[in-house]
């Protein structure tokens, strides 16, 4: 790895990645994309996420699931997805 590269993480698939707030574009969009998001374009279908089954019985189609990459700027500026991964 060239110095400068960011460090490669595993995705992880999450429910509901919005954080709650409107303002912050879905995982894989274009708009996430431009603000910096490392989420996977592909996996997260541009953005419109993974219409999983859910078993609290919500619409999958409305509230899809995003793959939200460790240590994205945008959706996990903290790092908590690679950390919790590391914990037993």
């Amino acid at each position: 790895m060239a110095a400068g590269e960011p460090k490669a993480t595993r995705e992880m698939p999450v429910s509901d990645a919005r954080k709650d707030t409107e303002d912050v574009p879905n995982p894989g969009s274009k708009e996430a994309g431009e603000r910096g998001c490392t989420c996977a374009v592909m996996d997260n279908r541009r953005g419109r996420g993974i219409p999983y089954p859910r078993a609290d019985g919500k619409d999958p189609n409305e509230f899809p699931s995003f793959y939200v990459t460790g240590g994205c700027p945008l959706h996990d500026p903290d790092n908590d997805l690679a950390r919790r991964a590391s914990q037993p």
